[in-house]
């Protein structure tokens, strides 16, 4: 594992070329885009906020801010 899929892992708990191959899926039909892909995680770090899982949330909303960051590269 090299050093950037080592920062990956820890910003997002997976390497960030997955990110990108979910975020190329959710664009497909009926899968509701990659609004709908950044609100999923960020109700899934709302769960694990309130179940304790603090570094796993924080995980789930960077994972959101990257989906939210490629939005903006592909406008």
């Amino acid at each position: 594992m090299n050093y950037g899929q080592s920062k990956d892992m820890e910003l997002f708990g997976c390497d960030s070329t997955e990110l990108d191959e979910v975020i190329r899926e959710s664009r497909e039909p009926l899968m509701g885009g990659p609004t709908m892909l950044a609100t999923s995680y960020l109700s899934d770090a709302q769960d694990l906020i309130a179940m304790g899982a603090n570094d796993l949330a924080r995980k789930m909303i960077n994972c959101a801010k990257y989906v939210i960051s490629s939005m903006e590269k592909t406008q």
